[in-house]
């Protein structure tokens, strides 16, 4: 009876020890990650990081495409429903802008085409999507909630950052790019 005590101890402490152990080590590496995207958060004034996606025909483009243009870069996905609700009033919005002179730059979180057309033929929009179904033009944003919306100038420096849902109705061109 005593011997089972002292080995159920034994194994009790052998236990807490590498769980610790563990435990400090999965915290040292979060801290670590979060220090690193801390370096990586996007400011308002930044230039916005440059990428490169591909359409749904695989047509490759760049941000630094629409230079001389200001852009509205969204980060959204089929199975967010505060993306799903403001989806329409987003290209309504893209309807009444100059293409001339502002880009849309849908950028989807889905991993599957077939995601983002039946969404679009669902809810009748017919914004330009591309995606980043590894999330790498996401992570150079720091994106980690949907949806979130850079507003960025012709120059190709970011002049709004909004994060979550927004009544986009309201909105006019002028005042989208001013440094409010």
């Amino acid at each position: 009876m005593k011997e089972k005590m002292v080995l159920q101890t034994i194994v009790a402490v052998l236990f807490l020890t590498v769980g610790s152990v563990s435990g400090y080590f999965l915290v040292r590496d979060a801290v670590r990650r979060h220090s690193a995207d801390a370096a990586r958060i996007i400011r308002i004034g930044d230039p916005a990081p440059d990428f490169s996606t591909k359409d749904d025909a695989g047509r490759r483009i760049s941000l630094s495409d629409h230079r001389g243009k200001s852009v509205f870069l969204h980060f959204w996905a089929t199975w967010c429903q505060p993306c799903a609700e403001e989806a329409p009033v987003i290209d309504a919005l893209r309807k009444t802008l100059p293409e001339r002179n502002f880009q849309f730059v849908m950028i989807s979180l889905d991993t599957q085409w077939s995601a983002v057309k039946e969404f679009k033929q669902q809810h009748n929009v017919g914004f330009p999507v591309y995606l980043d179904p590894g999330r790498k033009v996401a992570d150079l944003y720091s994106v980690y909630a949907l949806p979130v919306t850079f507003l960025i100038d012709g120059n190709g420096v970011i002049v709004k950052r909004i994060l979550g849902p927004n009544d986009w109705s309201s909105f006019q061109e002028g005042r989208l790019f001013t440094h409010e």
